[in-house]
């Protein structure tokens, strides 16, 4: 497993290991009966004066094992009201209704618990 950057030019750079604040996505890179290659980028916040960056995890392996607790984290946030909220913001996109950033979402979330309430 190696931490990397990717430079202007599209080049990966590998790095020390550093610790992550937020998983983004994967990609599967390679499967064969050899070797299984997989890609996580993740998110790394701003430390002292270095900007947030976005890293690579290459993972390469015979036998890859990924447990996700999407589930549990989103109970966390939501409570067992997940699926009001899920299809309030799709019918919403759905609708063209443009979420850009947090703030957007948070008075969407608002008018979901106005109108539960």
């Amino acid at each position: 497993m190696t931490f990397n950057t990717v430079n202007d030019d599209g080049f990966i750079c590998q790095i020390e290991p550093i610790i992550i604040d937020e998983y983004l996505y994967e990609e599967i890179i390679l499967i064969s009966d050899e070797l299984i290659k997989v890609g996580l980028v993740v998110w790394s916040k701003r430390k002292g004066y270095k900007p947030g960056q976005h890293i690579l995890i290459l993972v390469n392996g015979k036998n890859v094992i990924f447990t996700e607790h999407q589930n549990e984290d989103w109970v966390k946030v939501f409570g067992n009201s997940f699926d009001l909220y899920y299809n309030y913001f799709k019918a919403e996109l759905l609708s063209g209704r443009y979420l850009s950033d947090q703030l957007l979402c948070e008075k969407l979330i608002d008018e979901i618990d106005g109108n539960a309430g």
